[in-house]
């Protein structure tokens, strides 16, 4: 019976960790489609969250180990993304393209 639960949780917390990636996936989709200021309003809120917490947290050595892994898995979901975004998107792909690598640099720039 124990089993059985723990195989419950798993299956229940994979669900809704995939829940949530796409709908974070949906949101990037939506604001890449949608006006440029919304995206340019969207990339500086992202980016300063993740300075501010950078900058005022205290981390030893394991913690910025942490922080570059989190970083890391970061930037492979956001690859993803964009991909998906240039690919299923029927605007122009030379503005897409454009504004996937402006949201690839400041991302860059912001870790």
């Amino acid at each position: 019976m124990d089993k059985i639960q723990a195989s419950f949780g798993l299956l229940v917390y994979g669900l809704i960790h995939s829940f949530f990636l796409t709908l974070e996936m949906f949101c990037l989709h939506v604001v890449l489609t949608s006006s440029s200021d919304s995206i340019f309003s969207f990339m500086f809120y992202n980016n300063f969250t993740e300075v501010k917490i950078t900058v005022f947290k205290k981390t030893d050595l394991s913690g910025l180990f942490f922080s570059a892994t989190n970083d890391s898995v970061e930037r492979f979901n956001l690859i993803i993304y964009l991909m998906n975004v240039i690919l299923t998107t029927s605007q122009r792909r030379s503005r897409m393209l454009m504004y996937c690598c402006i949201m690839w640099g400041s991302e860059m720039v912001a870790d």
